[in-house]
């Protein structure tokens, strides 16, 4: 199964192997399927002027997968930027947080900070016992992987999605529910996030990207406030409303098309060159 995975030309697969094997970028995006079909590599390195790559994995859904990838990336190189895509599961509670955990399984025993969130999942002895149980989150992804061709429109890892029905969109605009109770130990694995880019005097900026609902108040309230804290800058197109006026942008409330997310990653890049001055400017000299 390690052989297969590493050769699987799944969605899933040569993204996670790159990020613990060769990410060698400027920048790196992490996040879930938001962060993933969002952001294009391409045209936000063609304002930084830096490398991009993007490190969304779908399906990773919080705080405690985005931790293992970038514990995974820095082990590997350390990025001058690192973008975080947040969302309200980030920070509040939700059911089986720990279950999107298991897409990083093979990895497991290569780095100790990784490994210490699968203890705190009470999993990591599951691993230790067994290789094989690692990929029982992957395996069928991985075997798919073998006989298909890889995804096309494949850009730094970005993946577009299409209106391939053709319809217009019939997406209404509403206000998201309630937000959840919060969870204090994903704001305290945030705050890990936090320390390690620190740590590894990566520039981090947290992005709460497009999506097609209205925000409330306190939706993001414990991360900016953590952000805040940490002196960390904190995108919200979300709370903004940006392209609200544009339905047809998106493919449903928390995904946008291709076309919404070449305009977006153009807005994004522009705001993110402001924030990342000095960094850009660190490279410029050196």
């Amino acid at each position: 199964m390690n052989i297969a995975f590493q050769h699987s030309k799944s969605v899933l697969a040569p993204k996670l192997c790159h990020l613990a094997y060769d990410a060698h970028e400027d920048v790196i995006l992490l996040g879930t399927s938001r962060c993933n079909c969002h952001y294009v590599p391409t045209i936000i390195a063609d304002s930084l002027k830096m490398t991009v790559y993007n490190g969304g994995i779908d399906g990773s859904k919080n705080i405690y997968s985005h931790y293992i990838a970038l514990c995974y990336a820095l082990a590997c190189h350390k990025p001058k930027v690192v973008c975080l895509e947040v969302m309200e599961e980030d920070s509040r509670q939700t059911d089986n947080p720990f279950e999107p955990i298991s897409r990083f399984a093979p990895f497991f025993g290569m780095n100790s900070r990784a490994d210490s969130i699968y203890a705190i999942a009470g999993v990591a002895w599951k691993y230790q016992l067994s290789h094989l149980y690692r990929h029982n989150a992957t395996s069928l992804t991985t075997i798919t992987g073998l006989i298909q061709a890889a995804k096309e429109s494949d850009e730094k890892g970005f993946y577009s999605l299409k209106n391939e029905s053709g319809i217009a969109s019939s997406l209404r605009l509403e206000e998201e529910p309630e937000p959840r109770e919060v969870d204090s130990l994903k704001l305290a694995c945030l705050q890990r996030f936090m320390d390690l880019c620190k740590e590894n005097r990566v520039k981090l900026v947290l992005v709460a990207s497009p999506k097609y609902t209205i925000a409330r108040d306190a939706q993001y309230g414990e991360m900016k406030s953590l952000a805040k804290k940490n002196g960390i800058p904190f995108l919200d197109y979300h709370s903004q409303g940006l392209y609200h006026d544009h339905p047809e942008y998106f493919k449903d409330i928390a995904h946008l098309l291709d076309e919404g997310a070449r305009l977006y990653s153009s807005v994004f890049a522009s705001d993110l060159k402001t924030h990342i001055a000095d960094t850009l400017a660190a490279m410029w000299v050196e």
